[in-house]
């Protein structure tokens, strides 16, 4: 993490330009999910009030120092890495590393809320309208650079979830009634998605 007097100045620019145009909250209108403000290494942000708990802050500490493991890496992009793993030893958690560098994408996350934010808000708006979603439990950025910002997401594990991609994957063949299964499956997600939009949720994760 860029420590000189430069990153520092840059570092304050982003701010307090943030807070002339008002970036709307990633928290989201009427956040009733109380959350403490905490710094886990060189990682600074939220962490779900219940989740603040001895075991998960020094699991997190752990994990962040050993670098994150890659053995726990379920996908991998570009600008994004999410690790699969048990925190504290008790529940299994997403970790989701959002990478932003260059000027233009880090003025565009001052301006608007990025991949992370969205996926932070998002999760929350679901499950305060009682939909049955993995709860986004922590949300830290860090400045690695003086052109290049991380943030990371950790979501909940949902027991028994459903893999959409599998679940196409597993219908097999092309005969009509297989294709029609497929698109049946599809459809139904389809028409999911649009009632989310209609209460303006987006689904952006």
């Amino acid at each position: 993490m860029d420590q000189s007097p430069k990153g520092d100045r840059y570092r304050q620019g982003i701010e307090e330009t943030a807070v002339m145009l008002k970036k709307p909250s990633v928290l989201g209108p009427n956040d009733s999910i109380k959350v403490d403000h905490l710094r886990v290494g060189s990682y600074a942000g939220m962490l779900l009030s219940s989740y603040n708990t001895p075991a998960m802050v020094d699991g997190l500490h752990r994990f962040i120092k050993a670098g994150w493991a890659a053995d726990t890496i379920v996908t991998r992009s570009e600008d994004r890495e999410v690790h699969c793993c048990a925190i504290n030893q008790d529940e299994v958690v997403y970790i989701k590393r959002y990478y932003i560098a260059g000027i233009k994408p880090l003025l565009r996350t001052v301006l608007r809320l990025n991949k992370a934010q969205k996926a932070w808000r998002i999760g929350r708006g679901l499950y305060r309208k009682g939909i049955d979603t993995p709860l986004p439990i922590a949300l830290f950025k860090c400045w690695t650079s003086c052109f290049s910002l991380e943030f990371v997401c950790i979501t909940k594990g949902l027991p028994d979830a459903v893999d959409l991609h599998k679940s196409v994957l597993q219908v097999h063949g092309n005969t009509p009634s297989q294709k029609k299964k497929k698109r049946r499956l599809i459809i139904s997600v389809a028409k999911f998605a649009s009632r989310l939009h209609s209460n303006n949720i987006y689904h952006g994760d």
